[in-house]
Order: structure tokens, then sequence, then C-alpha cells
């Protein structure tokens, strides 16, 4: 995901959308579009539980013009984002301790998570691989979704 404002909206509608165009690898910014599919270059909806936050932030950050990043390292001024590894050692490994999560958690994670709970609310696989911006419905079946018990 490019990562910058120049992707997301603060609206009054509900549903704003973040546009995933550019990715890293190696901690280099892949060239625009550079997704592996055409449907990874959907956007993404973001409802108001989430864009309320980010548009508090956007207020807030000192790095807001389209072109700088949503979480902007201010080690660089901006010009690079947090690390991923960096936010995790910060913020999500001290928050899983809180609540007392052992095991090993990736960003990966929350993705299989949000899969199951769509699934267990009994959400049509079609939209569901919609949101996760998969090419193929098989891959959302057979990779994320699991089987829920009553």
């Amino acid at each position: 995901m490019d990562g910058s404002w120049s992707y997301f909206e603060c609206g009054g509608s509900g549903t704003d959308h973040q546009r995933e165009q550019g990715e890293y690898v190696s901690g280099e910014r892949r060239r625009e579009g550079a997704s592996r599919t055409e449907a990874s270059l959907k956007d993404v909806p973001l409802d108001a539980q989430t864009e309320e936050p980010l548009c508090a932030w956007r207020q807030r950050s000192p790095h807001a013009f389209p072109s700088d990043w949503v979480f902007a390292s201010p080690h660089t001024k901006g010009r690079q984002p947090y690390w991923p590894g960096t936010l995790r050692r910060y913020y999500g490994t001290p928050a899983l301790k809180r609540v007392g999560v052992t095991k090993h958690v990736s960003y990966h994670t929350f993705r299989h998570t949000f899969v199951t709970l769509l699934n267990a609310n009994g959400e049509n696989p079609k939209v569901v691989q919609e949101l996760l911006r998969h090419a193929s419905l098989k891959v959302t079946t057979d990779v994320y979704m699991q089987a829920i018990s009553p």
C-alpha cells in the first residue's frame, strides 16, 4: 500500500476509501500500480470507526499533505513511513501483552481473523473475496475461510 494521504479521503459519507497502489518490498517502495493483480488495485472501504480516528490523526499530524505518509516516521522528518517492525515492537507487542495474548500474532493474523468473523456472521464468500481484493474466490475460500461450528 502506498500509505500516503493522497489515497485517503476524509468526508462525511460514512464510507471512504483507501486505495492500494504501491507496496513495500524490502523497505523500498515499488512503482505505482505494481500490485500482483488487478483486484488488488481496487479501493478498500473504510467504515466510520476506522475513518474517524484516521481523520483526527491527519488533523494532528505534522505530516498531513497528500504526498506525506499517513504514519510518517518523525526520525526521517516524514520522508519515510514507520517500519512495520517498529510499529509492532512499540505498539503491537505491548498491546498484546496487556490483553494476555501469548501466541505469535502477525499482521496476516488480523486478515484471517477478519475473514473468520465475516464467515461466522454468514457473509457471502464473494463479498469476502472483494473485501480481500483476491482475484480468485478459490484463494479466499481455500486459504482464508474456515468452517465455523455453532
